[in-house]
């Protein structure tokens, strides 16, 4: 499983650094709940720092926090790159495609990644996907696929 590194500053205001999992990120988004003044405030932040895009992941399950995330991005023009759930075969796209028809109407949404480094056993099920995505957004988003071609094999 990946592991993201990060940078915080705790309470007294020192610099914390680690090392996270998608599942520690999307618990520790869960726990903020942040009220629409935070995400505003948030984002507010990113746009006065020159941050104009951000990758999405770990947060696209609540559709309330999702919808103020991306409310306060568009205010502030942030754009926004959804990670979808990663699929084992076909049968796993249509939750992501729900996600994708949830999240297709925002402004901020810049487009969506579909995996994160796959095995090559997973490119047809993530080209029927993409062919589908492709049904709902046609050419107005960005469709990614992170992976670096030393990770392709089958056996990764």
């Amino acid at each position: 499983m990946p592991q993201y590194n990060y940078v915080a500053m705790d309470g007294s205001g020192r610099e914390q650094k680690g090392k996270l999992t998608d599942s520690e990120i999307a618990e520790a988004i869960e726990e903020l709940d942040l009220t629409n003044a935070e995400t505003e405030r948030f984002y507010e932040a990113l746009a006065a720092s020159g941050i104009d895009m951000v990758y999405s992941f770990g947060d696209t399950a609540d559709p309330a926090h999702m919808d103020r995330m991306l409310r306060a991005a568009e205010k502030n023009g942030v754009k926004v790159m959804i990670e979808l759930g990663r699929i084992a075969d076909v049968s796993g796209i249509d939750a992501n495609l729900s996600l994708v028809r949830a999240t297709a109407d925002y402004p901020a949404v810049i487009g969506y990644n579909m995996y994160d480094e796959p095995n090559a056993a997973l490119f047809p099920a993530l080209g029927e996907q993409l062919r589908r995505i492709r049904e709902i957004v046609g050419r107005d988003k960005l469709i990614m696929c992170n992976l670096f071609p030393n990770y392709a094999n089958a056996t990764q």
